[in-house]
């Protein structure tokens, strides 16, 4: 006789049904709304896992990149060619900008 067809009512040891070490009782019917919240949950910690693998990897390029800008920059200071690279870089800002100002008014 199999164990899954025994008693629920009466002892083991009297013909019923044994349900300790090895015997998994059948899993509880789940409802719709445990399965959308156990869905949910899913989703937030697949899009969290995915969040977080993100921000790893544009941290490590930011510090990448801050350290390659970094030595650059030290070593236009230890040059002296840092101030020029700034004044050129803004004088070129500056005339794109009165450029642009004299086509508005042109028009």
């Amino acid at each position: 006789m199999e164990n899954a067809n025994r008693r629920d009512d009466i002892p083991p040891s009297q013909g019923g049904k044994y349900s300790g070490f090895g015997y998994s009782m059948d899993a509880p019917p789940r409802s719709q709304s445990q399965e959308f919240v156990d869905t949910a949950m899913s989703s937030l910690a697949s899009g969290w896992s995915f969040l977080s693998s993100s921000a790893t990897k544009i941290a490590s390029k930011a510090t990448e990149n801050a350290v390659k800008y970094g030595g650059i920059a030290s070593q236009k200071v230890k040059e002296g060619t840092m101030l020029e690279d700034v004044q050129s870089q803004v004088t070129t800002l500056a005339n794109k900008v009165n450029m642009e100002k004299i086509n508005i008014l042109a028009k």
